[in-house]
């Protein structure tokens, strides 16, 4: 039998971008609560994202981060 080894989801300090983080830009698409993660994860991370969507959840008000709303 298999057993269950997910991870907690709401681990965001699971992903890390080896990259120069000053140089790089990200654009999340959607405003609910899976793209609040995204954004959190790489706030932790010190990647400043861009968020577009139609409507944002209330915890992006949290965050210092450009909300772009729109199609």
């Amino acid at each position: 039998m298999f057993k269950d080894c997910r991870k907690d989801i709401y681990d965001l300090d699971s992903g890390f971008i080896g990259v120069y983080v000053d140089k790089i830009r990200v654009l999340i698409v959607g405003g609910g609560r899976v793209g609040y993660l995204k954004a959190k994860g790489l706030l932790n991370q010190g990647i400043r994202p861009d968020i577009v969507s139609r409507d944002f959840i209330e915890d992006f008000n949290t965050l210092n981060i450009p909300l772009i709303k729109g199609k």
